[in-house]
């Protein structure tokens, strides 16, 4: 019987929380990972890079087993260094028996509820401050926040809309 491996949809905070707390560049200097790379191609010129960058996906590998533990995306500039916000951003996450994928659909919100702060006027600083807060006390924390807080604030950005006239 095959291993099951079970799938957790995370939104791009929960995502960075478990990346950051994870280790990971010190795990791969250790020669505990292997990073593998894959060119995408050049960024959209709207993303103000310099000529030359390079947009890239990068994979960790168990430097044993060769299974993926990692994904994730950067821009790379002819330097060498990241770009844009000078932060890798990450795809998915496997710990344990358990990946970690970012989740999926149309609404953007989903991924990153940031996005409704701006829509119900306020200031995403707020909310960036206080996913950063709980990631701090731990991953876990951090999705159990997730759950309550977006939907809650998807219930204020369609009153809100819904009471406009």
């Amino acid at each position: 019987m095959a291993n099951q491996q079970e799938v957790r949809r995370a939104d791009d905070w929960e995502l960075r929380c478990r990346f950051n707390r994870g280790s990971y560049a010190e795990k791969l200097q250790a020669g505990a990972l292997i990073e593998k790379r894959k060119r995408i191609g050049t960024p959209d010129p709207s993303v103000g890079l310099p000529e030359g960058s390079i947009s890239e996906d990068i994979y960790y590998l168990d430097s044993k087993t060769k299974e993926e533990l990692v994904r994730f995306h950067q821009y790379t500039l002819p330097d060498g260094s990241i770009g844009a916000s000078g932060r890798r951003d990450p795809k998915r996450i496997k710990i344990g028996s358990v990946w970690y994928r970012r989740k999926q659909g149309e609404d953007e919100s989903l991924r990153d509820p940031c996005l409704l702060f701006s829509k119900l006027g306020c200031h995403r600083l707020h909310y960036a401050n206080f996913r950063r807060f709980c990631c701090r006390i731990g991953p876990e924390f951090d999705r159990m926040v997730a759950k309550i807080t977006t939907p809650v604030l998807r219930f204020l950005f369609r009153v809100r809309i819904v009471g406009r006239t």
